[in-house]
């Protein structure tokens, strides 16, 4: 007899690795566990088990990729905290010297937006770096094998019905192919 599957379960088809990418971001978003995802089909075996020629170049690549990503979304939390935080220290400094009592001038106000600026870039460039990715299981990494070429499935497997509802809304946001529970004996419901 086969591996039996968790009593509740839910797939999505997409048609290339970029796509399963999205919606595993999404599912953990969703709050999703990592160990309860999967990740299968033809491109997430050749990600997963390339050949010993393409083996380094491979891990070198999907690197690069969690690298390029990585900075592409810190990059853009601590420009967007370092610009609303600044528009909005001019404002909080002038209430802030108010309040105080204190003289309300330039230099005061200028040194309040770069404090302000500063620790808001602070926590935002923090921010992305409790995303879902990096914590992710080995199936995200696995999707920055883009040259892994054909469909992919996102799979959700529970104990708890609930869980699989939530990964339906986090998957059909994300227009698979297809989208489908099955059942733990691995039949389409």
């Amino acid at each position: 007899m086969g591996e039996r599957l968790s009593p509740y379960n839910i797939e999505a088809e997409f048609g290339d690795m970029h796509s399963a990418r999205l919606a595993l971001e999404a599912l953990g978003k969703a709050g999703i566990e990592g160990d309860h995802i999967s990740l299968t089909g033809g491109a997430a075996d050749q990600a997963a088990e390339p050949s010993d020629e393409d083996l380094q170049a491979s891990t070198r690549e999907i690197d690069a990729r969690i690298a390029k990503h990585m900075l592409s979304v810190i990059g853009a939390w601590t420009i967007g905290g370092v610009v609303a935080s600044a528009l909005a220290g001019i404002p909080i400094s002038i209430g802030l010297m108010a309040a105080l009592g204190a003289d309300i001038t330039l230099e005061r106000v200028i040194a309040g937006v770069f404090l302000s600026a500063l620790a808001i870039g602070i926590v935002s460039w923090l921010i992305p770096q409790t995303s879902y990715g990096p914590q992710a299981a080995p199936p995200w990494e696995l999707t920055f094998a883009e040259s892994a070429e054909g469909r992919v499935k996102v799979g959700v497997h529970s104990k708890k019905p609930e869980d699989v509802d939530l990964a339906q809304q986090a998957l059909r946001r994300h227009q698979p192919l297809r989208l489908y529970r099955v059942g733990p004996d691995g039949r389409h419901i």
